[in-house]
């Protein structure tokens, strides 16, 4: 600790150049971040590396695997293609799961919320409401067992929702709702009635979603000791969500039944987030929902919707530049095919302990000839 410390400052004038001075002094800080410590900054390098090893790969390689990256990777840098469709793709799957109240066209008799809510989850990885992920079973790490907890919120924390409504994060959060559907084909009237209406539904949501598993606020917002539950007893406990129906399309193989049991951090959220959606109408829970799944895609469309990201993130989290687009296209690639990128990865780095071992051996070799003397 101590070298990355900055002993010509005092602790009490300016502790952060105290701690971290010569640490901060040593290192690039990107534009494109509004943080920097060790981990983002060895994130940072892994990405890069995986950048150079694409970009050295033969072109088409041999090996299946590898060769999907490298097509994935490039299809992500070219750009013409992402500027030509501009909002096409997204629209089309709008209209396939039911269109969206903000653009018209909508038909609150004919949309399938359980059915929208299932597609969301098991083809486009969109959770709107509770987070599905598999995790260490408790009683023992050796098994696994299915968690759902609170899926989190537009903004970084629930305590920006009880700010006043002239704060600026709060305006940019409504600005960056509007801007979104209206770039979609909203119309202004339509897009800030949108705006605040999500905005006011994400606070309710926020009024019942736990602060922190780190640091558990008063009761009933704190995470519970994790309580599990079978799927029989949560149907009792929020039974106006279709978690049975979630699950078994979510993992086809597992034989999910109202005996499965589940994970569960928060009973409270559970119970409330179901009292919630049973008294929204559709049209508002169609608007929440369908949001969550377009916000969730913006960056990978056109222009104009990356600097709509970048504005509300530049106003948010004060970052002055947005991603870079090979770390973008890294990222992405470590977000989908994370096995492929891992065993490339790891593949390279084999390879060049290997290489860096016969080299080794070969050094060796011709110091020993060289102090061997001549005619011994």
């Amino acid at each position: 600790m101590v070298p990355r410390m900055n002993m010509s400052r005092k602790p009490c004038d300016d502790f952060l150049n105290f701690a971290c001075g010569h640490w901060l002094a040593e290192r690039h800080f990107p534009l494109t971040r509004s943080r920097w410590n060790q981990r983002e900054e060895l994130e940072y390098k892994v990405r890069e590396r995986i950048r150079s090893m694409i970009a050295t790969m033969p072109h088409p390689t041999r090996v299946k695997g590898s060769r999907k990256v490298k097509y994935f990777y490039d299809s992500c840098m070219s750009l013409d293609n992402v500027e030509t469709d501009k909002e096409r793709q997204l629209i089309r799957i709008i209209n396939q799961l039911g269109n969206w109240r903000v653009l018209r066209g909508f038909s609150v008799h004919e949309w399938d919320f359980k059915r929208t809510w299932e597609r969301l989850s098991t083809e486009f990885g969109v959770t709107p409401f509770l987070k599905v992920e598999v995790v260490s079973d408790p009683r023992g790490a050796e098994h696994n067992i299915i968690q759902i907890s609170p899926a989190g919120l537009g903004l970084p924390d629930r305590s920006y929702y009880y700010r006043q409504p002239n704060s600026d994060v709060i305006i940019a959060y409504k600005q960056f709702l509007k801007d979104v559907s209206q770039q979609l084909g909203a119309t202004t009237n339509d897009a800030s009635t949108f705006s605040d209406d999500v905005f006011h539904f994400e606070k309710r949501i926020a009024e019942i979603t736990p602060s922190t598993p780190l640091s558990p606020s008063d009761t009933p917002l704190s995470w519970e000791n994790q309580k599990i539950k079978t799927l029989g007893e949560i149907g009792h406990i929020a039974p106006s969500i279709p978690l049975m129906e979630i699950l078994q399309a979510m993992f086809p193989n597992a034989n999910i039944q109202e005996s499965t049991e589940i994970l569960v951090p928060s009973t409270y959220y559970l119970s409330r987030i179901s009292t919630i959606i049973s008294s929204i109408d559709r049209s508002a829970l169609n608007n929440y929902m369908m949001w969550n799944f377009v916000s969730a895609h913006l960056i990978y469309l056109s222009k104009e919707y990356r600097n709509i990201v970048h504005t509300f993130r530049r106003a948010t989290e004060g970052v002055p530049e947005p991603y870079e687009r090979w770390e973008f296209c890294v990222s992405v690639l470590q977000k989908y095919m994370p096995y492929a990128v891992m065993a490339l990865h790891q593949n390279t780095v084999k390879k060049e302990m290997e290489d860096n071992r016969k080299v080794g051996r070969r050094n060796i070799s011709f110091s020993k000839e060289c102090s061997t003397p001549k005619g011994s």
